[in-house]
């Protein structure tokens, strides 16, 4: 299917505003960071459960932010493909209720993918910050923050995924619409 320009120009309207999002997400996990060094002189009995357990929180939450690597790709390829999940359409159904005309139906759901996976990506350096308050050192807050922003820049928002997107929606391949549950 062919997009019209009225519908190129309100995507690319509409992305603008998704990169605005994209940019405070990205901020997120040097806003952390920043907090760990902030904290880290001031907190000195951080050391819960010994230096046993260390080693297994620390490859716990490792293998959490790996988790939310996978569920975030795994994500946005079924819905570049036009097969959303119904949590992103969930969360589409919602926005579109609260701004049922300013948003492209597309950029909705694109607008969704990117609360969804940004979400998941921010949260990385939130594990790191978890795992320095309870007693790891600031190198792994630095590590978790830093896989936390190429995340986020790998999944920032692109025009051509959003024209994909919309692709799929006006050719009907894809069904918005849904009420909110």
């Amino acid at each position: 299917m062919i997009l019209r320009q009225k519908d190129l120009e309100q995507l690319s309207a509409n992305l603008q505003s998704q990169k605005s999002l994209w940019m405070l997400m990205l901020a997120a996990p040097f806003i952390y960071l920043l907090l760990g060094y902030l904290i880290g002189p001031l907190w000195t009995d951080r050391s819960w459960g010994g230096d046993w357990l260390m080693p297994f929180m620390r490859a716990g939450l490792v293998a959490l932010a790996l988790a939310n690597v996978a569920v975030s790709w795994r994500a946005r390829r079924q819905t570049l493909a036009g097969k959303p999940w119904p949590l992103i359409l969930r969360i589409e159904a919602r926005l579109a209720a609260k701004a049922p005309e300013s948003l492209h139906p597309a950029a909705r759901l694109y607008q969704a993918l990117q609360i969804f996976t940004l979400g998941l990506s921010e949260s990385i350096a939130l594990l790191g910050l978890v795992l320095f308050i309870l007693g790891d050192g600031l190198i792994m807050l630095f590590l978790f923050a830093n896989f936390s922003a190429i995340i986020l820049i790998l999944f920032r928002p692109r025009m051509i995924e959003l024209i994909a997107i919309a692709g799929r929606v006006l050719s009907g391949q894809i069904k918005l619409g849904r009420p909110a549950a």
